[in-house]
């Protein structure tokens, strides 16, 4: 007799647990609800515990609720993220969270693949007409002709991986593995195992023999990222490598000689990190035959409008929503706005604002309170950019009141220093609605 198949679990973070209560009834019982009432409790559950899809209500988006999502996709990379309806009724509701189980539908059963897929990116697909990326695309296809290795230097979210991605792509290894390893994310005491393999009972828990990544990518393309953040003997043991071609697997004798093309990046001044003695200085001529250094967005805001663009018809897309473009106010504060995070946290941010938008356009009306200081300190000629700045801020300051006061027009008032009467009519003004406007 076959097993039962596990229920889907979907997390549903929602700070009112009586609509909790009600969702799970409408859902049923094909499918596992569990709870969380606010952001922190999420992401303590979901770094723990596998969730195929995650659940958020809008009220919960307001302020740094852009900052909550990225942090649900890097605790949950393969959780479906749903957003319930805005002030929408319970079988509303409930229908979104059956959607989403379809869309995670056994995420959590499956396991990351052992390569990364090969996607091809070509050099035509990397958005950038600033000089200074066009520079950094024309020396990768420089690189791509060749076999040598390459040093890439960048912010965070600037595309370093995008690059490396190409490099490969477009270069003599194309048809080989490319396989990409995040330093930063590999356990001290793991580290040698996943470089270089380990073989049955090396140590507790190896219950079989394992290829490590150097393996994995022989006459391919080995991509490290965040390669500053290697500890003291694994560089040693890279040099090496790097040197001989040779790695022998943990537990194992038998030298295996690996034909691998290395691809490093870091977002640190990784010349700095040679200084001060966390990284080794001949480790780094080694890497470092050709250095390119990817711009961050604040230096190439001529290529915002362009991401914005890319970025906005991938996820009108993807959610199915007829969404033809900006407002000349929110392209002009999205373009001011500095993108500590670059290009990855611009993407979250178009995604964040495709799901909140109901109309065709992007306007300012959800953009952050970052993104609306940053305008506002930033004042430009046209008054309606000014406006907007006004009116997005005063929208963002008003609703976080009435979510501080759990939607009691009065207390939010007196902390506002309004009338009643007079938030009621900025609350209409910006149609602002309390979530419970409506029956869940």
């Amino acid at each position: 007799m076959g097993s039962t198949p596990a229920k889907p679990v979907i997390l549903l973070v929602d700070p009112d647990a009586a609509a909790q209560a009600e969702l799970a009834r409408r859902v049923g019982p094909e499918v596992e609800i569990q709870p969380a009432l606010d952001p922190g409790t999420a992401l303590d559950r979901l770094r723990t515990e596998p969730f195929g899809c995650v659940a958020v209500h809008p009220s919960l988006l307001v302020g740094s609720g852009l900052a909550f999502l990225q942090r649900v996709r890097d605790c949950a990379p393969q959780a479906a993220i749903v957003i319930l309806p805005p002030g929408g009724g319970a079988e509303e509701a409930a229908r979104a969270l059956r959607l989403g189980v379809r869309a995670g539908d056994d995420a959590t059963d499956r396991e990351p693949p052992s390569e990364p897929a090969n996607a091809p990116v070509r050099f035509e697909e990397i958005l950038g007409r600033s000089a200074s990326m066009r520079r950094a695309i024309d020396l990768a296809r420089r690189m791509a002709e060749n076999d040598s290795r390459v040093l890439i230097t960048g912010e965070t979210g600037t595309g370093k991986d995008l690059l490396a991605r190409a490099i490969h792509s477009n270069g003599l290894r194309h048809s080989r593995p490319f396989v990409a390893v995040n330093c930063a994310a590999i356990p001290e005491s793991l580290a040698e195992g996943e470089f270089f393999g380990h073989e049955k009972g090396a140590f507790t828990g190896a219950d079989r023999r394992k290829r490590g990544r150097f393996e994995m990518a022989h006459r391919g393309t080995l991509f490290l990222d965040e390669i500053t953040c290697l500890p003291a003997a694994l560089q040693l043991k890279l040099l090496r490598v790097l040197q001989d071609g040779i790695v022998t697997r943990v537990g194992g004798e038998a030298p295996i000689r690996v034909d691998v093309r290395l691809i490093a990046a870091t977002n640190r001044d990784i010349r700095a990190e040679v200084s001060e003695g966390r990284f080794r200085e001949d480790l780094y001529y080694r890497l470092k035959v050709a250095a390119l250094h990817v711009p961050p967005l604040r230096e190439r805001r001529e290529d915002i409008p362009l991401l914005l663009d890319h970025f906005l018809k991938i996820f009108g897309a993807r959610f199915r929503r007829d969404l033809r473009g900006y407002t000349e106010g929110a392209v002009d504060l999205l373009t001011r706005y500095d993108w500590p995070g670059n290009v990855r946290e611009l993407e979250h941010a178009v995604e964040y604002l495709a799901i909140m938008e109901h109309g065709t356009l992007i306007t300012t009306q959800h953009l952050s309170t970052d993104i609306l200081a940053a305008g506002s300190s930033r004042a430009g000629p046209a008054a309606e950019s000014l406006k907007a700045v006004r009116d997005g801020f005063e929208r963002q300051v008003v609703l976080e009141a009435l979510i501080g006061s759990g939607w009691n027009q009065t207390r939010a008032a007196q902390t506002l220093g309004l009338s009643r009467t007079r938030l009621i009519a900025k609350m209409k003004k910006y149609s602002i609605r309390p979530p419970k406007a409506a029956s869940r």
